[in-house]
């Protein structure tokens, strides 16, 4: 007779051991008989039915092993992060491949480019649907956890939106939201797909920033309840004013009034943005490096 064991990925609250989400992953069964009929089946082995998350880790967890256990694997099993991770657990099975790398990086005394991370197709993807999402080792080591949690669902908001422009361009169809209008699809299809960062900020701005930033806040919850709204929506909002050297003008207007909105929505200045990048880039609360295996 088969057995099995039902595995489930379980988010508790730190502080109190809560249990706010539960997420089924997959079963695993052994023993039993198999063949039928005349023949004698030989004695049944180990199976895995998997229905888990094709959200690979294992570059950052060797690296940095308490990003990987107190963000990324606490963001992936919230209820609030299901819009972003659903398409990674379809029958097409794309994946986001998480990894870690040297990006741009200032200096604390002279500023310069701080480059969180990015996300790219994934070049082993032949449909285009999977990403390959890079987190600056730089961050990872010096900057808030409330940045690096900030960072790490940017970048899963690229790697979904990368999967949802690539449907979009196998059907003809645009696949995001927007007016009924025939002539309103074709434009706003036209839009997110001539700049990548451009376009894509533009709908995360639009669309998504609300629903990132309650990921944040669960995330936050669980964390221990250490920053304020405010702070999250700065996080949430970092960097999402960037658009690419070649956008047309009509783009770059679209990109910063999006931006200003969200601005305004959350009371927040640019002193506030100054203030927040400077305590939180390079952090006097850094990620712990040990314990965590």
């Amino acid at each position: 007779m088969a057995s099995c064991v039902d595995w489930y990925l379980v988010t508790r609250v730190i502080a109190t051991g809560e249990m706010v989400n539960s997420v089924y992953l997959y079963s695993e069964c052994t023993g039993g008989s198999g063949g039928g009929g005349g023949g004698g089946g030989g004695e049944g082995g180990s199976t895995i039915s998997y229905l888990t998350r094709e959200l690979n880790t294992e570059a950052v967890k060797q690296k940095f092993p308490c990003v990987d256990k107190l963000i990324l694997q606490v963001i992936f099993g919230l209820k609030e992060m299901t819009i972003f991770v659903l398409p990674f657990i379809s029958e097409l099975r794309p994946t986001i491949t998480y990894t870690t790398g040297n990006l741009q990086w200032g200096s604390p005394t002279t500023g310069g480019t701080f480059m969180l991370g990015n996300a790219t197709y994934d070049p082993q993807s032949r449909a285009q649907l999977s990403s390959v999402v890079t987190l600056n080792e730089q961050m990872l080591k010096e900057s808030s956890p409330l940045l690096i949690a900030g960072a790490a669902v940017h970048e899963t908001m690229h790697g979904y939106l990368n999967y949802k422009i690539t449907l979009a361009t196998n059907e003809m169809e645009e696949s995001f939201k927007y007016s009924d209008n025939w002539l309103l699809k074709l434009s706003a299809y036209h839009d997110r797909t001539s700049g990548s960062n451009t376009t894509q900020h533009t709908n995360i701005l639009i669309n998504y920033f609300d629903d990132g930033l309650k990921v944040l806040g669960a995330w936050n919850k669980i964390y221990g309840g250490n920053y304020d709204e405010k702070d999250m929506a700065m996080a949430m909002i970092y960097g999402l004013d960037h658009a690419d050297t070649h956008s047309p003008q009509t783009l770059v207007d679209k990109i910063n009034e999006a931006y200003s909105k969200i601005k305004i929505k959350y009371n927040i200045s640019d002193q506030d943005l100054n203030t927040f990048k400077n305590n939180n880039l390079f952090s006097n609360n850094k990620m712990a490096t040990t314990g965590c295996n």
